[in-house]
């Protein structure tokens, strides 16, 4: 999903085919952690999870080696939009080390975390925020929803996470809930006995959204100090005598706001 993501940031999506781009980023996923699968092997599971009704018609051997040789195409053009940089790290492995720091009590705030991490990747967070940052917001939406209050206050500075960027974070995946809850896959577990998630519903996150939102209003991002900037300028005239442009995500933004030039 991440790669997803990234391919389609800095490309045009008409003339990204959705259906064989998904394909072709499982492909690299798949290479990028040392599990090759082939491409026929994708593309026809792929295709029947598609048209997975009745009436299901398999693909012929000349269909699989037209898509095959899309697939390859849109591979290159992957790794070529990535430039081959697969250090891509996901929250999920930080939330385990998280809870026990925090002294999580409740093996489901865990649990629940871990779906919610991968929920997350049907937002931006992904693409705007560290990975230990989305994992600190999975497990304090987790504890909110299964009422654990003991792992609060936290001190999130702590943890390399400022309060304000938790909250941003937490407030675009509360988004994604209270927008598509019946797609994600929180919903689709929430069912299960072992969840229990009564408190699962679109205005229990519009309450938490609202409290988040408040709290956010409060708190002044820091103002950067040009004095003690030590970072790389977005326009360096050094580069050019125009300057060169370097496109930030938003977490960074507190750190170069000063040297934004209009």
């Amino acid at each position: 999903m991440h790669l997803l993501q990234r391919t389609m940031l800095y490309n045009p999506v008409s003339k990204f085919p959705m259906h064989e781009t998904v394909v072709a980023c499982i492909l690299v996923s798949c290479k990028a952690v040392d599990t090759p699968k082939r491409v026929r092997e994708i593309i026809s599971t792929a295709h029947k999870l598609k048209s997975n009704q009745p009436g299901f018609v398999p693909l012929t051997p000349s269909q699989v080696d037209e898509i095959k040789m899309s697939v390859i195409s849109l591979e290159r053009q992957i790794l070529e939009t990535v430039g081959f940089d697969f250090r891509i790290r996901i929250p999920h492995q930080y939330i385990v080390k998280l809870c026990k720091t925090l002294g999580v009590s409740d093996i489901m705030v865990g649990k629940i975390s871990w779906v919610v991490a991968t929920d997350s990747f049907m937002t931006d967070a992904p693409m705007k925020y560290p990975a230990h940052t989305i994992a600190l917001s999975c497990i304090i939406l987790s504890a909110k929803l299964k009422e654990l209050k003991s792992i609060f206050p936290i001190d999130s500075d702590k943890l390399l996470s400022p309060r304000r960027v938790v909250n941003q974070c937490l407030t675009d995946i509360l988004d994604f809930y209270i927008n598509y809850l019946q797609t994600s896959q929180l919903r689709a577990l929430s069912s299960s006995p072992e969840f229990n998630l009564s408190l699962l519903s679109v205005p229990t996150f519009m309450n938490i959204r609202m409290a988040i939102s408040r709290e956010l209003s409060k708190i002044r991002a820091p103002e950067p100090d040009p004095a003690t900037f030590n970072g790389l300028q977005i326009r360096d005239p050094k580069e050019s005598d125009i300057g060169t442009v370097r496109y930030v995500l938003n977490w960074e933004l507190e750190h170069v706001k000063g040297e934004l030039i209009s």
